[in-house]
C-alpha cells in the first residue's frame, strides 16, 4: 500500500512537470514584446522589420549588430499584435499586419534559428 502511494505521488509530480511550458504557450499572447520569461533575449530574435517580401511571405528583421535575418513565418506560426504600450488588449494578427519599421519578436521552433521554422511572431503596434 505504501509503495502504491509513492508511485501515485511520483506520477502526479511528473505529470505536472510539463504544465508551466504549456501554460506559457497558452498565455504568450498576453505577454508584452521582450518580456517572455526564459525566452526573450535568449531564444527569440527582436528587432525592427527592415523589409517584407510578399512573394515568399518572408521578412528581414534587424538582428544582433544590425545584421538582417530572413524570417519565414509559415501558416502554422501564430501572429500576435502587442498593444500593451497603448494600454489595450493584445490580439491575434496575420501576415498582413507586418509593416516596415515595426518592432517584432520572433520565436523559432525548438530554438533553431538555422532551420528558420517560426513558432510565433509578436508585432509591437505602437512606437
Amino acid at each position: 500500500m505504501r509503495h502504491l502511494r509513492w508511485t501515485l505521488l511520483l506520477a502526479a509530480l511528473l505529470a505536472g512537470a510539463g504544465t508551466p511550458s504549456l501554460a506559457q504557450k497558452a498565455t504568450e499572447i498576453y505577454i508584452p514584446l521582450g518580456q517572455s520569461p526564459g525566452l526573450s533575449g535568449k531564444h527569440t530574435l527582436m528587432g525592427p522589420i527592415e523589409s517584407i517580401d510578399v512573394s515568399d511571405r518572408s521578412m528581414n528583421v534587424a538582428g544582433p549588430g544590425g545584421t538582417p535575418v530572413k524570417v519565414r513565418p509559415g501558416p502554422q506560426a501564430q501572429v500576435w499584435l502587442d498593444y500593451s504600450r497603448l494600454k489595450q488588449s493584445n490580439r491575434k494578427g496575420s501576415y498582413t499586419d507586418y509593416r516596415k519599421g515595426l518592432m517584432v519578436e520572433v520565436k523559432f521552433h525548438d530554438n533553431d534559428r538555422q532551420a528558420g521554422v517560426v513558432e510565433w511572431v509578436k508585432v509591437q503596434m505602437a512606437p
